[in-house]
């Protein structure tokens, strides 16, 4: 018996203890006030236990005032040719003006984390960022919610969708110009000899700069701290996987902006490059620039594989904790469906579609 209520007699005793204690306090606090004013010991003990009890519901006034929400802020890392446009296109349908695009003239620019809060300071109705020239992590901002978002590519389905875009764009730059003067084969050649990082290991390199003039060659130290990058970033996902992302970045971004819509469209998409399986593109690849080069392709983009890799699960993740996609349910769901089609149609209840 004594066992079963041994909680409540220490309960008990908690209770008595804190009362000694504030008491004791309270008879401290009237001796010292009444000899200050030499007033009576119990209107000294009186008032110091007012008080108290004054202090205790003011604090408890302040705990209940709603806490302001700083003005929320948007930095999306656009890596080149990594649907991006599609991005910044339904973040401009949503945001308006409050879109701002922060790169510099050349495209091997470099915009640091100062420049980037020195923009969302300058004008305090931008609600989103994007910039090809920007790298994580995001720069403390005073008054604003940071938040941020990136999208990894198959680095080798990228190849030929950049040389693809260059020969289309109406900038001038080395590789446009050398993309509309050669054929895919010979550009991949100039640009392995020239500017080999642009098709080797590029997403791990972006995600790792830190200054403008950085010419080393990514290692396996630059994957983790790229991999440490995306853990931070809170909208992740993958190039082939734009539409789930979306869902996650529009669960994100809607805690923060009331009422965001992202419509879902891909800009900027050369023929062929939704559907094509990695079986179709790396035979077209070897069809175009050998076997060799492929092959070389293949072994010098093994970081950039392994960063997509974390995304695509990171984008996994994230989606299964918010349940905004859940695709086991999703499958069975889908089973479900045809199920209940073919039951349709042998029992003679065709669809007229």
């Amino acid at each position: 018996m004594l066992h079963s209520n041994l909680s409540q007699v220490v309960s008990h005793m908690a209770t008595a203890g804190r009362d000694a204690v504030t008491y004791f306090h309270a008879a401290t606090r009237a001796l010292i006030v009444m000899l200050y004013r030499l007033e009576s010991p119990g209107a000294a003990f009186r008032a110091t236990l007012r008080q108290r009890s004054l202090g205790r519901s003011r604090k408890l006034r302040e705990s209940r005032r709603p806490v302001r929400r700083k003005m929320p802020l948007l930095i999306h890392y656009h890596i080149f040719k990594n649907a991006g446009t599609s991005f910044e296109w339904a973040l401009q349908q949503a945001f308006g003006p409050g879109l701002q695009l922060l790169d510099q003239p050349f495209h091997d620019g470099f915009i640091s984390r100062r420049d980037v809060a020195r923009c969302a300071l300058k004008n305090t109705k931008i609600r989103a960022i994007s910039s090809h020239h920007a790298a994580p992590p995001p720069p403390r901002i005073a008054q604003r919610d940071v938040l941020t978002s990136i999208l990894i590519r198959d680095p080798i389905a990228r190849i030929r969708s950049i040389y693809c875009f260059e020969r289309l764009q109406s900038e001038r730059n080395p590789g446009s110009d050398q993309a509309k003067a050669l054929d895919f084969r010979r550009y991949v050649e100039w640009r392995l000899e020239t500017t080999p990082r642009m098709f080797c290991n590029f997403q791990v390199y972006f995600c790792c700069r830190d200054r403008q003039a950085d010419t080393r060659t990514p290692d396996t130290l630059d994957l983790e701290k790229a991999i440490r990058a995306l853990d931070k970033i809170d909208i992740v996902g993958t190039v082939e996987r734009y539409a789930e992302w979306l869902v996650l970045a529009h669960s994100v971004l809607g805690e923060y902006f009331d009422g965001i819509s992202l419509p879902m469209t891909r800009q900027n998409v050369l023929t062929g490059e939704r559907c094509s399986s990695r079986e179709t593109i790396y035979r077209d690849l070897a069809a175009d620039l050998g076997a060799a080069t492929v092959q070389y392709l293949v072994d010098h983009n093994e970081l950039d594989m392994c960063l997509h890799q974390v995304a695509d699960s990171l984008l996994s993740r994230r989606l299964a904790e918010r349940k905004a996609v859940v695709s086991l349910r999703h499958s069975y769901m889908g089973i479900s469906a045809l199920d209940e089609k073919m039951t349709r149609r042998s029992d003679g209840q065709f669809d007229k579609d």
